[in-house]
C-alpha cells in the first residue's frame, strides 16, 4: 500500500516553498507594562501588621480577635527624653 496523497513528496514541497508568515508582536510602552505589574501585586498581595491576621485549617484568613494593635509609635518627646542621659 502507498503513502496517502497528505505524506507525498509533492505536497511537502509547497509547504517547504512558501515562508512563514512573520507576525509582529504587539507594541506595548513600559508605563503600561508597569501598570499591569502594579496592579497584579496590589491584586494578589496585602500588608497587615505581624499577628493582625490569622489562618484557619481550611485556608480561610480572617481577622485575629486577640489582637490589640502595634506598640504606639514614640513622639519627638519621648525620642529626645531617652536620648539624654
Amino acid at each position: 500500500m502507498r503513502c496517502s496523497r497528505w505524506f507525498s513528496p509533492a505536497v511537502f514541497s509547497r509547504v517547504a516553498e512558501e515562508p512563514p508568515e512573520e507576525v509582529e508582536p504587539p507594541k506595548l510602552p513600559e508605563i503600561m507594562r508597569l501598570a499591569v505589574l502594579v496592579n497584579m501585586l496590589d491584586a494578589e498581595n496585602a500588608i497587615a501588621p505581624a499577628g493582625a491576621l490569622c489562618m484557619l485549617s481550611t485556608g480561610a484568613v480572617k481577622e485575629n480577635t486577640a489582637y490589640a494593635g502595634g506598640p504606639p509609635r514614640p513622639t519627638r518627646a519621648h525620642r529626645r527624653a531617652r536620648a539624654q542621659p
